[in-house]
């Protein structure tokens, strides 16, 4: 470049310009390796550029750390981009731009809904923040995400060594999908591009600061399912990296809150198999350059899974929802003095919703018992889970012997010979609430109780048993309820006995 001689450009001096101009959108920072005639007005110059920020540098410094000793997020840490206010474009893949508008660090997108499809080879062509999986005949995931992003910034530089870089986003997700899903399939799980967010340069004294972001969708599907259901997902994330010299490069993650829409998620028909699970969810690259010199990336990626699986602890089938989220970072520099990158960390929380496909009695708070005139027995059941579809409650009553006597002589076992009759209450069950594990229990907080009585007249000396039953709604067919807890026999009957005949 040419300047005047006022400018005494000096042989290996750094050329710094943090302010962005149309010779140096980006800002520029560079070493002078050339200096013309310096009596002349106007000067040649000639510039290289710096290969590590700590050439420039003795000494920098950005605010206080923005991740915690323990792990959490400093608020006040470091230097807050306001992304919003240096938005310049958004576009699709394809180039075509996406109209915006924007409030602080707030984006709004303005985008047509657009169809991802993959019916047998699954290659998905690109789509914008509103898209539809199609992984297969009659069945499609449309997925909706946006997304309040904010981020920040911190860099310290002491003894011309770079001490510290740390970088957050913090991004406020609004997920839902509808799904409409029945295929037998292998597992497939993509994620697709949907735009980039392209910003103006960003100036930080002395800094200048030019973020870009990219958007996928991500959804998927596996197992032989059959799924009609809606869902709705929000959660605040802090999520980044931090490099301190003394300790290395560490990715960082925290959720501030998350929500999930329990009127969002409803079954309105279809049959679920063994080993299903559908995801939907976005994911976002957000990349900063210092002035083209050293580039931090942060990749997060956050989707809903609905699966249905063998819980080992509790011994039973489950449909469950769990929050996924996963998080990549690197440090690049243009010299390669830094080229740090971290292994991908997936956090799954526990599920954030949960249904049984099965009731679970409570012996222990239940209660069968002959009345006085041995014509009547009165049931007492404490049912418990939240199912994911309605059952009736009833009963089965068998006849049988006794096996296994105690010291005092009293039978340990029951063992049915004969079903005499199955007994519908009259009353149907799903429960409510979630579970949770304390120690090793499992606790339900929320339940109902169930009495019935009926006839019965039992044969004198006759020996019974019953076991709590439930069975599809309307359906008039029983089978055995789990219980929560049998002996070494797989003792779970309550049991009475006949009055015997008065002897001869």
């Amino acid at each position: 470049m040419t300047v005047k001689k006022e400018f005494e450009p000096r042989m290996g001096e750094i050329l710094l310009f943090n302010t962005p101009s149309k010779l140096f959108p980006e800002g520029y920072i560079g070493r002078i390796v050339s200096v013309g005639n310096p009596e002349s007005e106007y000067i040649a110059v000639v510039a290289e550029p710096v290969n590590d920020i700590t050439e420039v540098f003795e000494e920098l410094s950005l605010g206080e750390p923005i991740w915690n000793e323990d792990g959490s997020l400093n608020g006040e840490g470091g230097v807050e981009l306001e992304l919003g206010a240096y938005l310049s474009r958004v576009e699709t893949p394809d180039g075509e731009a996406v109209s915006f508008t924007r409030n602080g660090s707030q984006i709004e997108l303005s985008m047509p809904a657009t169809r991802a499809s993959g019916r047998k080879n699954y290659n998905y062509s690109s789509g914008n923040m509103s898209f539809t999986l199609e992984p297969g005949d009659n069945s499609e995931i449309e997925v909706s995400a946006s997304m309040d992003l904010s981020m920040r910034l911190l860099v310290g530089i002491f003894d011309k060594k770079l001490h510290y870089f740390h970088a957050s986003i913090s991004p406020d997700i609004q997920l839902s999908a509808d799904m409409t899903v029945q295929v037998e399939a292998d597992a497939v799980d993509k994620s697709f591009h949907l735009l980039t967010a392209y910003f103006a340069p960003i100036p930080v004294p002395p800094l200048t600061i030019v973020p870009v972001i990219h958007f996928y969708g991500v959804a998927g599907v596996g197992g032989e399912v059959e799924i009609r259901a809606g869902m709705s997902y929000s959660a605040a994330m802090d999520l980044g990296f931090s490099y301190n010299s003394n300790e290395g490069f560490r990715t960082r993650s925290t959720t501030r809150a998350s929500k999930f829409s329990e009127n969002g998620l409803s079954f309105t028909g279809g049959e679920l198999s063994s080993s299903v699970h559908t995801t939907a969810g976005v994911r976002v690259d957000a990349g900063i350059k210092v002035w083209g010199v050293m580039e931090a990336l942060c990749s997060a990626d956050a989707r809903m899974k609905l699966g249905y699986y063998w819980d080992v602890f509790e011994q039973t089938q489950k449909m469950s929802l769990n929050t996924e989220s996963k998080i990549k970072g690197s440090l690049t520099t243009l010299g390669g003095v830094f080229n740090y990158e971290t292994d991908e960390l997936t956090l799954e929380g526990d599920p954030i919703w949960e249904r049984y496909f099965s009731p679970l009695c409570d012996l222990n708070a239940s209660d069968v018992n002959l009345s006085a005139d041995s014509t009547q027995v009165h049931c007492k059941f404490k049912v418990m889970r939240h199912l994911l579809q309605p059952v009736q409650i009833g009963a089965i009553l068998y006849s049988g012997v006794p096996y296994g006597y105690l010291e005092s002589g009293m039978p340990y076992g029951f063992k049915p010979t004969e079903k005499i009759m199955e007994v519908d209450f009259g009353q149907s069950y799903i429960g409510s609430g979630m579970s949770r594990r304390e120690d090793n229990r499992v606790v339900y907080d929320n339940f109902e109780l169930y009495e019935h009585t009926f006839r019965f007249t039992p044969e004198p000396g006759g020996y019974y048993g019953i076991l709590p039953a439930n069975g599809t709604v309307g359906s008039g067919n029983f089978g055995d309820m789990p219980v929560n807890s049998t002996d070494y026999y797989g003792l779970r009957y309550f049991t009475f006995r006949g009055n015997k005949l008065p002897a001869d």
